[in-house]
C-alpha cells in the first residue's frame, strides 16, 4: 500500500495554524481577563511599597557593605589582609566584633 499524502480533514488552512490561532485566542482571553480582574479589584495599597522593618534595613546595610568590600578585594588581589580582620576588611555587627579577636 502506498503512503498517501494526507489532506487537511477539509479545512482550507492547515490543522496546526488552527491550534496556533486557538493559542494565541487563548492567550489574549487571560490577557483580557487579567485586565479586567486588575481593574475591577483594585487596592491602592497595591501599587505603594512597602515598610521594612529596621533590621531589615540594617541587614541590606551589611549586605551591600560585604558586597563592595568584595569589589574591593578582588580589584587589589596584590594587597595582603591583616591578621584578625575579616576577608573584606568591613567589620558588621552580625559577622565580627573586636572582643572576638
Amino acid at each position: 500500500m502506498p503512503i498517501l499524502k494526507r489532506d487537511n480533514g477539509g479545512y482550507a488552512i492547515h490543522p496546526l495554524l488552527i491550534v496556533l490561532l486557538i493559542m494565541l485566542g487563548a492567550a489574549f482571553v487571560v490577557a483580557c481577563g487579567a485586565g479586567i480582574s486588575r481593574f475591577a479589584t483594585k487596592d491602592k495599597k497595591d501599587d505603594a511599597f512597602k515598610d521594612r522593618s529596621e533590621e531589615q534595613n540594617q541587614y541590606m546595610r551589611e549586605v551591600r557593605a560585604r558586597n563592595v568590600d568584595g569589589l574591593v578585594y578582588q580589584s587589589s588581589m596584590g594587597q595582603q589582609r591583616q591578621p584578625n580582620r575579616p576577608p573584606y576588611g568591613r567589620e558588621t555587627p552580625s559577622t565580627y566584633s573586636y572582643s572576638e579577636v
